[in-house]
């Protein structure tokens, strides 16, 4: 018997290389590990690295709504 895992539509985005990975919802972005990216988060907009990329993420590590990924931030 073969067990299923669901993964869930859910990115992980660190801000400074030593604070945990804190999951945010990518909407429609192809997003992949490495790519700056901007996030909404309770205190404005922050730009954070993608250390998860999409279906990466187990669906029960999941908890609570998620707030969006706003978009890939271009190289300057």
């Amino acid at each position: 018997m073969t067990e299923t895992r669901r993964t869930a539509n859910v990115v992980g985005i660190r801000f400074r290389p030593l604070e945990p990975v804190q999951y945010f919802s990518p909407g429609d972005e192809a997003l992949a590990v490495g790519d700056r990216v901007l996030v909404e988060t309770s205190g404005g907009p922050m730009e954070g690295l993608v250390a998860i990329a999409p279906a990466q993420v187990l669906y029960s590590e999941v908890r609570g709504p998620l707030e969006p990924v706003l978009g890939k931030v271009s190289p300057v």
